[in-house]
């Protein structure tokens, strides 16, 4: 019936940790996309908007420490809200430039798959009626 000869267990051992690894490498990207990538202009605007309020706080709550423990008001609040402001800039700058890599590593959306036929929508037609 069969005329191939069994798989032998160093063989099915690759190809098994052959498969794991593509299916660890394709959650890695699903995971890089779901976490990096905003997936609307709404997640992109909450995420700079994000990155901009958390490092000005930081920097702020760190100032006023600085003033409190070294009695120095109001320096430290204004040295560590302009280096805030400059990590703030710094990480929405990070941000835009992994969104430009991410979307040039992907396909253009115009692509279609290569079993599926592209069907383009017909333009609109306006009848006069009368």
């Amino acid at each position: 019936m069969n005329d191939r000869p069994p798989v032998s267990l160093s063989e099915l051992d690759a190809r098994l940790s052959a498969y794991r690894k593509q299916q660890a490498e394709e959650e890695a990207r699903r995971v890089h996309h779901r976490f990096l990538v905003p997936r609307s202009t709404l997640d992109l605007a909450s995420r700079v908007l994000n990155d901009l309020i958390a490092a000005v706080l930081i920097a702020i709550a760190f100032g006023v420490t600085i003033d409190s423990v070294f009695d120095s008001w109001p320096w430290g609040i204004v040295s560590m809200f302009v280096l805030g402001g400059a990590a703030a800039i710094r990480n929405v700058y990070q941000t835009a430039s992994r969104m430009a890599n991410d979307d040039s590593e992907r396909p253009p959306q115009s692509e279609a798959p290569p079993n599926q036929e592209t069907v383009t929508p017909s333009a609109p037609t306006t009848k006069k009626r009368g």
